[in-house]
Parts: C-alpha cells; sequence; structure tokens
C-alpha cells in the first residue's frame, strides 16, 4: 500500500480525516514534464523528416497514464506514529522496526512512517490532468477552504463572507490565511506551501478525487 501526506501546517490532514477534503493536487515530478518534452521534439523532428505532421500525445493523457495514483487505489493518509496513536507495542511488533523509543523513525516524523500502520485510508476515486488555475470556486471548497462569515465592523449586525485556511505559525498562534473569494484563498495557499508564484506560474497538476475509508 502506497502512502499519500497532508500538509499539517495548514491543517490539510485534519480536514481529510474529518471530511472536508475530499480533493487534492500534486505537481508531476520535473523529470515527467522532461520526458514528455523530449517526445515532443522526437515528434516535431520526425514530422520535418517526412514533411507531414506527425501525431503526439497530449500532455494531459501523457501525464494521467502516469499517475502516482490510480483510480480504485485505497491509499494510506500519512500521520507521525504519535499522531497516528500507533503504540509502541505496534512498533514492537514490526520486524523492521528495531526500536521503540521514541527517537524511532516516524514517530514524529511522518516522512519515515509505514502505509500498513496507518490507522487511516482513502479510496481514490477520480484521476485528472489541468492546469492549476482552472480550478474552481466549488472545487477549492473541496480542498479544505472553509466560508466563514465577517464582522463589517460597522457598530451593527452587518457580515460579509470570507474564505480561510487556518494555520498555526512558528510560535504556535493559530492565524488564517483569507480572501473574499475561495480561489483568492486557495492561491494563497498553495504558494505558502509549494513556493512563492506557484500559482502565476498555472503549472499541470494531477487532480485526486478520493473517499475516506
Amino acid at each position: 500500500m502506497k502512502k499519500i501526506m497532508f500538509n499539517d501546517k495548514y491543517r490539510l490532514t485534519d480536514a481529510v480525516l474529518n471530511g472536508t477534503k475530499p480533493q487534492t493536487r500534486r505537481f508531476p515530478s520535473p523529470r515527467l514534464i522532461e520526458q514528455y518534452n523530449s517526445l515532443l521534439e522526437e515528434y516535431e523532428l520526425a514530422s520535418k523528416n517526412v514533411g507531414v505532421p506527425c501525431s503526439v500525445v497530449s500532455v494531459e493523457d501523457f501525464l494521467l497514464e502516469r499517475a502516482p495514483y490510480k483510480v480504485g487505489e485505497v491509499v494510506a493518509v500519512a500521520q507521525n506514529y504519535k499522531d497516528a496513536g500507533v503504540g509502541f507495542e505496534d512498533l514492537a511488533k514490526d520486524a523492521d522496526i528495531l526500536s521503540i523509543k521514541s527517537k524511532v523513525k516516524g514517530y514524529s516524523n511522518k516522512m519515515y512512517v509505514k502505509a500498513k500502520l496507518m490507522p487511516h485510508q482513502v479510496k481514490i476515486t477520480n484521476v485528472r490532468v489541468q492546469r492549476l488555475q482552472d480550478i474552481t470556486e466549488e472545487e477549492c471548497m473541496l480542498e479544505g477552504i472553509r466560508e466563514v462569515e465577517v464582522s463589517n465592523n460597522w457598530g451593527n449586525s452587518a457580515t460579509h463572507t470570507e474564505y480561510i485556511i487556518t494555520y498555526y505559525n512558528a510560535k504556535g498562534l493559530e492565524k488564517q490565511l483569507r480572501a473574499r473569494t475561495p480561489r483568492e484563498t486557495y492561491a494563497l495557499l498553495i504558494d505558502k506551501i509549494s513556493g512563492k508564484d506557484t500559482w502565476a506560474r498555472n503549472p499541470y497538476v494531477f487532480v485526486y478525487e478520493f473517499e475516506l475509508l
């Protein structure tokens, strides 16, 4: 069984586990993009040699065939052993883990956990490829963004709607990313998680829809 990781700082693992995030976007590896570009160059060269256009698979179809997760696949939701409630007894029963001390890999870092020890799984129900900015307002909400009513601060009960993602800063204080539309909030989120200007670059992404088992 494979595992899939969600960002804990922005509470996306929690959103998956409470059912408010049934969708996620993941970037294809640079190697995959390079492979497609090389394929495209080969087809263009072949077209010049024969004097007629040669067909080439679309980048969307090329990537979709190579998606890391497939429809119907059951995938473990990665949590560190401490948060997942994996006790020392469970760790000790795993033949690959020789220590039951809290310093064992995976006890506080979910990158090192074993999928078979994870208590939660999701089932992939749909996979597609799109440009990042093709995400709709409705899909942004499926990525874990919440709608809240905020006071207008006019001294009365008037409010307006905002869309937020709650997170904890380095000092453990609760903060929020917020904007007036779900897409604006999602753009803020993706730039925080994946680096400045990720939204502006508008890369291709795998879109995974899933259900919590």
